[in-house]
Order: structure tokens, then sequence, then C-alpha cells
């Protein structure tokens, strides 16, 4: 297991709780958010809606992309961060607008390891 937090501050929108909620509840955990949800607030360093919504829009016109996705992709810009996701679509958009991006299902564990090792 990698651990991220110890090493790397993880920012996280906080659209993103709303994006783990959803996603739980698609894939029948439903009965889990609640402890979800209150595990990430201290886990990640939350960011407010109101830093990234104007990029947001800009990113949505831009791209097309999920509402949720545009909320994760000027993050990722404003902070020069690594976006790391699963999500191919996301992944695809955020390459078309320059981020760095690590696609999970596409990585093997040494190339997550020297991606985050080149980022401290």
């Amino acid at each position: 297991m990698i651990h991220l937090c110890d090493e790397h501050e993880v920012l996280l929108p906080k659209a993103g709780i709303v994006e783990v909620a959803s996603v739980l509840k698609r894939n029948g955990h439903g009965d889990v958010i609640p402890d979800v949800v209150e595990s990430l607030s201290p886990s990640y360093n939350l960011v407010p809606e109101e830093p990234i919504f104007e990029e947001a829009i800009d990113v949505a016109s831009e791209t097309g992309a999920s509402g949720f996705d545009c909320y994760f992709m000027p993050l990722a810009l404003m902070e020069g961060a690594l976006l790391i996701t699963d999500d191919i679509k996301m992944a695809f958009h955020a390459k078309r607008l320059g981020i760095e991006t690590l696609l999970l299902r596409e990585a093997e564990r040494e190339e997550i390891q020297t991606l985050l090792r080149g980022r401290t």
C-alpha cells in the first residue's frame, strides 16, 4: 500500500466529498457513506468551492467534463499538483489541459512511486 498522506499534502475539493458519497451509493455501499465522509475531512486538505468556482466554469466550458471533475482539474492547475484519478474521462480532459495526471488503472506500482518521489 502507498500512503500518500504521510509524505504529501493531498488536496480535495469539498465537492469531492459529494462525489465519493455518490460513487459509494452507486456501487452498493450506501451504508458506509457517513463513516467515509467523516473520515475524509481530517485526512485531506479540503478546499472550499469559492476559490475554484470561476476556474471550474472555465474548465467546464472548455472540456464539457462532468461537473465534479471540473472542480478537481482547476484545483490541480492552480496548485501545480499531480492529479491522481481512476476516471478515464477526467484523465483525458486533464491531460488536454496540460495537467500532470496519473491514471491509476493504467499505472504500475513502480510508476506511481516514481511520480510521487519526484514531487517530494
